[in-house]
């Protein structure tokens, strides 16, 4: 329950201030937002704190996170900046560049932003976040942006996950050196 942790947040800030001076750092207290996670909107809030700002969606390494735990504001940010990378591609083609190489544009860009970070928040998609991402990559197969073999978004977030789990599994250093998963 949010309200069982709203009397430790002063002391919550208070650590992450030593933290950061002990790591020599300084934490902008301006820039400090909260984000209360809710899975019914008949849970009542705690008062929000007079100098924290207190938000719906915060975006973290670039991934939109809401206060819900769904992927929708996070699939809206991506098709309003994919949208944009479209609009440059047509620019692109009106300005000759040969289609191989606006298919290569296009996975450089549209597809590699919808799956960056895919595995930390493809799962929180519902249905009708799925079917938004996969309009997007219909409309630039017909106007030629890109080739035809470009995978329903499904997959693209099958491929991602897979991938991921592949590389975590293989993976020989960092914190977890001495450890192997089975398969």
């Amino acid at each position: 329950m949010p309200g069982v942790n709203s009397s430790t947040s002063e002391e919550e800030i208070l650590h992450l201030d030593d933290w950061a001076a002990d790591n020599n750092l300084t934490l902008n207290r301006v820039k400090i937002k909260e984000l209360v996670f809710t899975a019914s909107p008949k849970t009542v809030l705690p008062p929000p704190r007079p100098d924290i700002e207190r938000v719906t969606s915060l975006r973290i390494l670039g991934v939109v996170v809401n206060d819900k735990l769904t992927a929708a504001d996070h699939v809206t940010s991506l098709l309003s900046s994919s949208s944009s990378l479209l609009f440059a591609m047509r620019v692109l083609r009106a300005h000759g560049t040969p289609t191989a190489s606006l298919h290569d544009v296009f996975r450089a860009t549209v597809v590699s932003k919808l799956q960056y970070a895919a595995p930390a928040w493809s799962g929180m998609c519902s249905a009708a976040d799925r079917a938004r991402p996969n309009s997007l990559l219909r409309r630039p197969k017909r106007f030629g942006y890109c080739s035809n073999d470009v995978p329903a978004i499904t997959n693209l977030f099958n491929f991602t996950d897979d991938d991921f789990f592949h590389r975590v599994k293989t993976n020989s250093v960092g914190c977890n050196a001495g450890l192997t998963l089975a398969t």
